[in-house]
């Protein structure tokens, strides 16, 4: 039996940060950018254009901008390698799909938008194929390699959201919940 998940998150970072690359698929507004890896799908890059600084260090980012959590972890094994693919709206909008082929194929579509002026990303995720060994919980987005910088806020998702001063002294690892709190 499949089943159909979608989340909607929100996510306001005080500085954002990023690199202009050929290998990367970026969206920005006037006050940010967000930078995907056009080969894996990653969430490299989060610029601050007015502050003109690079939030995520590349080197460090692990996995991608979503993760499930599946009841049975062994039901995501053999899913096989990930094809990744980009769909642009406008300079502020992205649709990314994460397809996994194979006998139960799993697809996950994430949709990405910046507010047209703040700092703000919009995120939404889709998950199809999952069936009911792969339930669980999903984390969207997950953002990993986070630089230290001082005197930041981000926007923390949850149903309301909160916000966490100082989040890369507060997290050792990856936003949201792969790190541990401190």
């Amino acid at each position: 039996m499949n089943h159909k998940l979608s989340l909607l998150t929100v996510v306001a970072l005080a500085l954002f940060s990023g690199c202009a690359h050929s290998d990367l698929v970026s969206i920005s507004n006037s006050s940010a950018s967000l930078g995907f890896d056009r080969q894996t799908g990653k969430l490299v890059s989060l610029v601050n254009k007015e502050k003109d600084i690079e939030l995520i260090d590349q080197a460090s980012v692990e996995g991608l901008p979503w993760r499930l959590e599946a009841a049975d972890p062994e039901a995501l094994s053999g899913k096989g390698e990930c094809r990744v693919s980009f769909k642009r709206h406008g300079r502020r909008g992205l649709d990314i799909t994460y397809a996994y082929p194979g006998d139960n194929p799993l697809e996950a579509r994430i949709q990405v938008s910046l507010d047209k002026e703040r700092p703000m990303s919009h995120w939404r995720i889709s998950l199809d194929g999952l069936d009911e060994t792969m339930g669980g919980s999903v984390a969207c987005p997950v953002v990993s390699g986070l630089k230290t910088v001082d005197n930041a806020d981000l926007l923390m998702p949850s149903w309301l959201g909160h916000i966490v001063h100082d989040p890369t002294g507060k997290y050792s690892q990856a936003y949201p919940g792969a790190g541990e709190y401190r």
